[in-house]
């Protein structure tokens, strides 16, 4: 995929070479974890927009009040209100009065779980979120081969609904998660047979009448067992020949009650292994049989780390400094986008990890402005012996040529850090930098600048100057969506 979009396109299914949309940068806030101000927590039967200047573009519905069970809580009786609330807040937010998205207005992805009592096929694990067994309706069990009517009418129902508001459902949801953490059993307890076979008839539902939507496999987590459930899900999807767009781990960053750094997680986290099964099917999953082709990645949930300890889903000021904690953030886009793939991060209580922070929301608001219509090389740390410092080539939306370069290195004087992590030599033809707070620096190539764990853009003044990145004329370009 080598043609360029639009900043407002939507996901695309190929590898390679497109920028960056702003639906890269996604966010939910659940109402189970409200934050002060809210940011679409429904708990309070409205929608409250994220504080500025945090502003994603793309929310995520999942602890949303807009589980299968709540949305039907008796079998063809359905109450939206909280998904109409989120939807009609947003278009009311942009001035969208025809019914559609406008004005960059935010997309959503929704998010299916919670089997509603009435059609569970057990009510062990039952709760507030419903029920993670199969459908009742599911013949047989093991594999419901020929499929759910109960969730087939829910689908259908949803996807073909006009809120309250005025607006259609099927043009401000382009994204589908076909179910949440199916490897988990808090909510899903069937095999990988029965889910698959819930679901791939209602993948053709959707794409019959959602134009240009994008659906992302059950998403994972690293629950018991995670692996042998992924892989027998994607042996139905090859010998089925029948696949969902996007590749869905939740990578939190946790380590036992901290969390790691984005990049001590891509090195130690799980996050090694659910890349492998993506791109190493044939290894991974032997032996199960057929071709597998890799998938682009969304982590349509993630956070500093799990709800566990007593930051949840906030970076740990107690063993990071807040300039690290903010750096984190858009290191990670920066990683994940650039070298794995990640065509959109969607944080988990995001306004509670990021917006409510003003040092954290402003460098997000600030990456998210030089990121997006432009295009990212791979990142690398091969540029100083200590392998503490990371540059990402970029092209920007004007065509600036342009690189993000930080250090891991709190001080000097950190584990396995010197002065020279901290310093930076000016690659010729670029003249300038931009910090996440905004503020433009002027340079003079050959010059030695102090860089930090939050990084910065280096860039050309005018398109079309002659630029040195590491050695090279011209960026080689990589993924980002």
């Amino acid at each position: 995929m080598r043609r360029r979009l639009l900043i407002s396109a939507l996901f695309l299914t190929a590898f390679a070479h497109a920028q960056i949309a702003s639906s890269a940068f996604g966010g939910q806030c659940p109402n189970n974890t409200p934050p002060p101000g809210g940011y679409g927590c429904n708990s309070s039967g409205t929608y409250v927009p994220p504080p500025s200047p945090y502003a994603p573009g793309l929310i995520r519905m999942w602890d949303t009040g807009t589980y299968w069970s709540v949305l039907e809580p008796s079998n063809g009786t359905f109450s939206f209100h909280d998904l109409d609330e989120y939807i009609d807040g947003v278009a009311s937010q942009f001035g969208c009065t025809h019914g559609v998205p406008c004005n960059g207005a935010p997309l959503f992805l929704f998010t299916f779980g919670g089997v509603p009592s009435w059609i569970a096929s057990s009510s062990t694990g039952c709760g507030t979120k419903g029920c993670p067994a199969p459908p009742s309706d599911c013949t047989p069990l093991s594999t419901c081969a020929s499929g759910s009517a109960a969730f087939h009418n829910f689908v259908t129902t949803l996807i073909g609904r006009t809120t309250a508001g005025g607006n259609s459902v099927a043009a401000w949801i382009k994204f589908f998660e076909m179910w949440n953490e199916a490897t988990n059993s808090s909510y899903w307890t069937g095999t990988a047979n029965a889910l698959y076979g819930m679901v791939q008839p209602e993948e053709v539902t959707i794409r019959s009448n959602v134009s240009g939507v994008k659906l992302l496999d059950p998403s994972i987590t690293n629950s018991s067992g995670f692996q042998t459930f992924q892989c027998a899900y994607m042996a139905n999807e090859v010998a089925n020949n029948y696949f969902g767009d996007y590749f869905d781990p939740h990578p939190y960053w946790t380590n036992g009650t901290s969390n790691r750094t984005p990049e001590q997680e891509i090195v130690n986290g799980t996050f090694t292994t659910w890349i492998s099964i993506n791109a190493n099917y044939s290894t991974a999953c032997s032996p199960n049989p057929g071709t597998w082709t890799p998938l682009p990645l969304v982590f349509s949930e993630f956070s500093f780390q799990s709800g566990a300890g007593s930051t949840p889903y906030q970076c740990d000021l107690t063993k990071y400094t807040a300039a690290d904690c903010a750096g984190m953030i858009v290191r990670w886009q920066l990683l994940t986008m650039a070298n794995y793939n990640v065509v959109s991060d969607v944080w988990y209580s995001g306004v509670k990890g990021i917006g409510i922070t003003p040092l954290y929301a402003t460098a997000y608001y600030y990456s998210q402005q030089y990121l997006t219509g432009g295009t990212l090389g791979t990142c690398a740390n091969t540029t100083n012996v200590s392998g503490n410092v990371w540059i990402c080539p970029f092209t920007e939306s004007g065509g600036k040529v342009a690189e993000f370069v930080w250090t891991v290195c709190e001080t000097a004087s950190s584990s396995g850090c010197s002065s020279a992590d901290l310093s930076y030599t000016v690659p010729s033809g670029l003249t300038r930098y931009k910090n996440l707070a905004g503020g433009v620096i002027g340079v003079t190539p050959g010059s030695n600048v102090t860089i930090s764990v939050e990084p910065v853009m280096f860039e050309q003044i005018n398109p079309g100057v002659g630029a040195q990145i590491n050695g090279k004329a011209q960026i080689r370009d990589a993924q980002i969506l």
